[in-house]
C-alpha cells in the first residue's frame, strides 16, 4: 500500500504511536496523516499561484501577449521543429497559455502531459484529445485520465514550467520536485523552461543538488542563449 510518506515520516510517525495511540488505530492515524499533507501543498500551490498571478501578469492582455510570444517563440527553436515527442504541460492561472501550441503539437508530433500518481512521482502520458482525455487531477491540475497508459519511450523535449528561473538555466518549481526526479531520468532530453518575463533572475538561483537545469528558458525580453548544459 503506498503511503504517500517518507522514511522520516514513517519514524516519527511509528514514536508518536508508542507515545499516544494503540496499533489499531494506526490505520487511521496513516491515512489522516496524508490527507493534511495533500491539503498543505495545495494550500502552498493556491497561495504561490495567486501570489505569482497577482504580481508577474498584472492584467489579462498582458498575460495573453506573452503568452503569445513565449507560443511563437518555442515554435521557432531547432529542439522543437526537430522533436517527434513533446512533453508539456497544461497551464496553471499563473502560468503561460500555452493551450493552443498543445493543439498545435497533437496535429504535428506526439504530445505527453504530466500525471501525479503519489507525494512523489509523476509520469508523463500520451494525448490525442485535450477534450477529452484530461481530468481536474491533484492540486487541482488538469491531467490525463486515469485509463491512459504512461510513457515509456524516448522523449525528445521537454517544455517545463516553473515558479522561477535564472540566466544561467537554473529552475525552481513548487518546491514538491516532481518534475527535477522525473527530468533526471531522461538527461539527454531537451529541456526548455517557459515563464512570463518577471520570473526570470540574471543572477544564479540556490540550487540542490538534484535540481535540473534547462538547455534553454523562453521568456519575453529575457530569453536565454542556447545553454547546451
Amino acid at each position: 500500500m503506498d503511503l504517500g510518506i517518507g522514511f522520516s515520516e514513517v519514524i516519527l510517525l511509528a514514536i508518536l504511536a508508542l507515545l499516544f495511540f494503540k496499533p489499531d488505530q494506526m490505520g487511521d492515524v496513516l491515512k489522516k496523516w496524508k490527507a493534511l499533507k495533500g491539503k498543505y501543498f495545495k494550500f502552498k500551490y493556491d497561495i504561490e499561484d495567486q501570489f505569482t498571478l497577482a504580481v508577474q501578469q498584472g492584467n489579462h492582455s498582458m498575460k495573453a501577449k506573452q503568452s503569445e510570444w513565449i507560443m511563437n517563440e518555442i515554435k521557432k527553436q531547432d529542439a522543437f521543429q526537430k522533436a517527434k515527442v513533446v512533453a508539456a504541460f497544461y497551464p496553471l492561472p499563473n502560468e503561460p497559455e500555452i493551450q493552443p501550441l498543445l493543439q498545435e503539437i497533437l496535429s504535428t508530433k506526439t504530445l505527453l502531459l504530466p500525471r501525479v500518481f503519489n507525494e512523489t512521482e509523476m509520469a508523463f502520458v500520451k494525448i490525442s484529445d485535450l477534450n477529452q482525455e484530461l481530468v481536474k487531477g491533484t492540486f487541482g491540475i488538469l491531467e490525463p485520465i486515469s485509463t491512459l497508459i504512461p510513457w515509456n519511450e524516448s522523449i525528445d523535449l521537454f517544455i517545463v514550467p516553473g515558479v522561477r528561473f535564472s540566466r544561467d538555466g537554473g529552475r525552481k518549481g513548487h518546491g514538491k520536485g516532481y518534475y527535477d526526479r522525473f527530468l533526471s531520468k531522461f538527461p539527454h532530453a531537451y529541456k526548455m523552461g517557459v515563464c512570463f518575463s518577471s520570473q526570470i533572475e540574471n543572477k544564479p538561483l540556490s540550487l540542490e543538488p538534484h535540481d535540473v537545469k534547462m538547455n534553454y528558458i523562453v521568456a519575453p525580453d529575457n530569453s536565454t542563449k542556447d545553454l547546451f548544459i
